[in-house]
């Protein structure tokens, strides 16, 4: 006789297994083999989201109706507010659903969350082409976004994903070109490799080069600058671009595209997996795996050579902007070089807008006070929607312009004679120089400290371009002394010798 036994609570979704048994009155019992019932409602459910991708990252999956899905933030490790990344798999059941998922944590007075309406997410079938989400509402704590799909699988992101393996799957692609040298710097807390390219034509010699230190992907979910780090790297690499041939014959470019690629494999935020800011520990005595690699990497490169400049890109919530420095903050020389630098970004890129900083333990701080580099930060807008992964790459190419034409911009002074660290005998020394410049040269300047204090010590104007030009000076003391070459042109611009 068949019998019928109902669940006494309903079943939450998932999968079961149940089997069936029986006793007589004399203690005699049987059971019939084990079967599966799997508890799931029509279309898009909470068995069909896999987190279990590279970068992937939600939290508390509840099912809120058919094909409506709640989901929360995961925070980071070390700070509660840093909780906006998103992305997780579909896979299966999506095809010609329209879902609605509502994340219930955000906090609209935060970064990126106070500027929801530029937020749009973004949704993928093979994780190359992404498109936006453009139904979104926000409501009090939650975030809702729906969108109809035409496959089963997709994947749906808070931005466009760039993945540690990504990255070095980049890198790979790069690796056999004669110009590029790719150098592991050490691991990451979780053992993946921090690493640099160099990109830079071999045959001519690095003392006839400027040399760019980049860094990028500090914070793990700002995935607009490692995408204008890849077109950047992109353009330098060109086999057939004559500008990029020139660039590589011009310049040493350095470039770390990920610096933190623990909190990017996770899936974090901001942070690193120790629960740390990288961006702010770069003054820090005892700094963590990641900064102190690249930091002492760069304290060695400067031991013997030159660092003409150094740029850190991130990514904004909305708007493309540059890190800069107060007045204030800099020597007149300094100022000046940036302003023009930044007038070119200006011109030549996105990177439009101007926030005057000076937060300690940031890479751009650090690089000034410690070895008068010349440093920016610049940063993509991550979450505005009008903004493509072509538009960011080619932001990064464009970077690329921008160091030429500053470079080329300024006059160029090189120091001769005497050589560092050397030694006269009679205290009359002709310090000679040379001076190169798309531009005429007004006049330059000797500087010393042979009176007690650095100080301008006298100025000519009938000088050479690209020959060697001399000042003299005569009676010099006994001592040690500094000196430097500062030089104008026709138009204000001027140069030290770095």
């Amino acid at each position: 006789i068949n019998q019928t036994k109902n669940s006494t609570d309903l079943l939450d979704l998932g999968t079961y297994t149940y089997f069936a048994s029986a006793k007589d009155t004399s203690d005699n019992e049987n059971m019939t083999e084990e079967r599966t019932v799997i508890r799931n409602i029509p279309g898009v459910s909470v068995l069909d989201i896999n987190l279990s991708i590279e970068s992937g990252s939600a939290g508390n999956i509840t099912q809120n109706g058919v094909n409506n899905i709640n989901f929360s933030l995961v925070e980071d490790t070390g700070d509660t507010a840093m909780r906006w990344w998103f992305y997780f798999n579909i896979t299966g059941n999506a095809k010609d659903e329209n879902l609605t998922f509502n994340i219930v944590n955000i906090d609209q007075t935060s970064s990126p969350w106070e500027y929801t309406s530029y937020i749009q997410p973004v949704y993928s079938y093979d994780g190359i082409t992404w498109n936006r989400i453009t139904n979104t509402s926000i409501t009090s704590t939650t975030f809702t976004f729906t969108q109809s799909f035409t496959e089963d699988s997709v994947q749906i992101a808070l931005n466009f994903p760039y993945t540690y393996t990504k990255n070095q799957e980049y890198l790979d692609s790069v690796d056999d070109f004669a110009y590029v040298n790719r150098t592991i710097l050490g691991n990451s807390t979780q053992n993946r490799s921090i690493e640099m390219l160099t990109i830079t034509n071999t045959d001519i010699s690095i003392n006839n080069k400027k040399v760019i230190w980049i860094i990028g992907g500090q914070h793990s979910a700002e995935t607009s600058g490692r995408y204008s780090l890849e077109g950047l790297m992109d353009f330098l690499v060109n086999d057939t671009n004559e500008t990029s041939i020139e660039l590589r014959n011009k310049y040493v470019w350095k470039i770390i595209p990920v610096l933190n690629p623990d909190g990017v494999f996770e899936g974090l935020s901001r942070e690193d997996t120790d629960g740390s800011d990288l961006n702010r520990e770069w003054d820090d005595v005892t700094k963590g795996d990641e900064v102190s690699l690249v930091y002492n990497e760069i304290s060695s490169w400067l031991g013997s050579n030159e660092i003409n400049l150094f740029l850190d890109f991130h990514g904004s919530a909305t708007e493309s902007k540059l890190f800069i420095f107060p007045q204030a903050y800099l020597t007149s020389q300094f100022y000046a070089n940036q302003q023009k630098l930044v007038s070119l970004f200006q011109e030549l890129t996105f990177f439009d807008g101007e926030d005057e900083s000076t937060t300690q333990g940031t890479s751009r701080v650090e690089m000034y006070d410690e070895f008068k580099l010349l440093a920016t930060t610049p940063e993509s807008p991550t979450y505005n929607n009008t903004y493509t992964i072509a538009d960011f790459k080619l932001e990064g190419e464009k970077s690329a312009f921008v160091v030429d034409a500053y470079f080329n911009y300024l006059p160029n002074v090189d120091l001769i004679f005497p050589l560092n660290n050397s030694g006269d005998n009679d205290g009359d020394i002709q310090f000679t120089f040379n001076i190169t410049s798309d531009n005429d040269i007004d006049n330059c300047s000797l500087y010393t400290d042979t009176t007690g204090s650095w100080s301008l010590n006298q100025t000519i104007t009938d000088i050479s371009k690209s020959q060697n030009n001399m000042i003299n000076l005569s009676n010099i003391s006994e001592g040690s002394y500094m000196w430097n070459i500062l030089c104008y042109d026709n138009v204000s611009n001027y140069a030290w010798e770095n």
